[in-house]
């Protein structure tokens, strides 16, 4: 059976995702960036804004190594960065966003802004993350820097995808707008 291939850039983080993700996957490190426009031109055709991408001082063989691991497989596409007015887009397309946050964020934004377009998210019980999530009604909480309990919801979600992720799109809160924050203010602190 052919392996699936997870990139991560730090080789902590590899080492880590490769103890609970499972004997089908190889888990492998970019060690930081491996591409990126040209220094000595614009990298951007001027007509299709099409962007120009060359493979970073030394990251040829982590780049090569890569290709190799995949091999011919019509399933791998190595992506580009995703330009900040593509993010909505973006998350819009994704079945679901997993953000496990180790530390208290406010928002997190990334979460806010699947959830406003109606994609279900797995977070940490913490923070903010554990009052716009009703676990296991509209996405799923797990204890922040349990990376058991975290990859139980991932292979639950893999497992029924079918059957989870539309049940938890249809139960997303509508999306809020500033006026709605405002009007939330106004009414707290008259």
């Amino acid at each position: 059976m052919a392996k699936n291939l997870v990139i991560v850039e730090s080789p902590a983080k590899a080492k880590t995702i490769n103890k609970f993700i499972g004997k089908d996957y190889v888990v492998k490190a970019s060690v930081g960036h491996v591409r990126d426009l040209p220094k000595s031109e614009l990298g951007v055709d001027e007509e299709t804004f099409e962007p120009t991408y060359e493979v970073l001082e030394g990251k040829q063989k982590v780049v090569n190594e890569l290709k190799a691991i995949v091999g011919p497989d019509a399933w791998v596409t190595f992506g580009d960065a995703i330009e900040s007015e593509q993010i909505f887009e973006y998350l819009r397309g994704i079945d679901l966003l997993c953000c496990p946050s180790r530390t208290l964020e406010g928002g997190p934004t990334v979460a806010l802004e699947a959830m406003a377009v109606g994609t279900p998210v797995i977070g940490t019980r913490q923070g903010a993350l554990s009052e716009m999530i009703e676990d296991g009604a509209n996405g799923r909480l797990v204890p922040p820097a349990d990376w058991r309990a975290l990859a139980r919801a991932l292979r639950e979600v893999a497992a029924n995808a079918a059957e989870i992720i539309p049940r938890w799109r249809a139960a997303l809160p509508p999306m809020r707008s500033m006026d709605d924050v405002v009007d939330d203010y106004l009414r707290l602190y008259s």
